[in-house]
């Protein structure tokens, strides 16, 4: 289900280049207060981050997602994270996916050359909800990404032109 209105805090547009997507989803995390507000502050990063399944528990989790600590944090609540750096910025979430859709995703994922992406981190509703739109992707060849790059080169080179062209007229 996509919202009408959200507004999107953090984007991966790597992806992009990188992908072919074939389809999204969009899934919950599971999160502490202190980083629900950090990202409401818009201080997450999507970059370099993975999302993966659990083949025995069944279970999705999102790792090496930054997210900046909240600088208004106080120490007990840094103490609940109860870890050695009291700030695990890049720390593994678990992500809320029902299990009849992780199953799909296993059985799409199977299929040679598919992976699971983050796209985007957004909240809906009034920013009272934060969820995460993951994608399934076809990572691109080096020659692909080379083509892409040589055709939107072309691209500009027409419009440029065409818009010289119009302006004499």
């Amino acid at each position: 289900i996509f919202y009408m209105n959200k507004k999107i805090l953090c984007s991966n547009k790597k992806i992009y280049y990188d992908y072919d997507i074939i389809s999204r989803i969009e899934v919950g995390i599971v999160l502490f207060g202190y980083e629900v507000k950090a990202i409401k502050h818009n201080n997450v990063s999507l970059n370099g981050s993975v999302v993966y399944i659990d083949k025995y528990t069944k279970e999705a989790f999102i790792d090496n997602m930054y997210i900046d600590s909240y600088k208004y944090n106080t120490n007990n609540i840094l103490q609940y994270n109860n870890k050695k750096d009291n700030c695990n910025n890049r720390r593994i979430r678990k992500l809320l996916i029902h299990k009849f859709e992780i199953y799909k995703l296993l059985s799409q994922i199977k299929v040679k050359g598919l992976t699971l992406v983050p796209l985007e981190v957004y909240t809906t509703f009034c920013n009272k909800k934060i969820k995460l739109l993951i994608c399934i992707a076809r990572g691109k060849k080096l020659y692909n990404k080379k083509e892409k790059l040589k055709k939107n080169a072309q691209m500009k080179d027409l419009n440029r032109e065409f818009k010289d062209f119009s302006s004499q007229i």
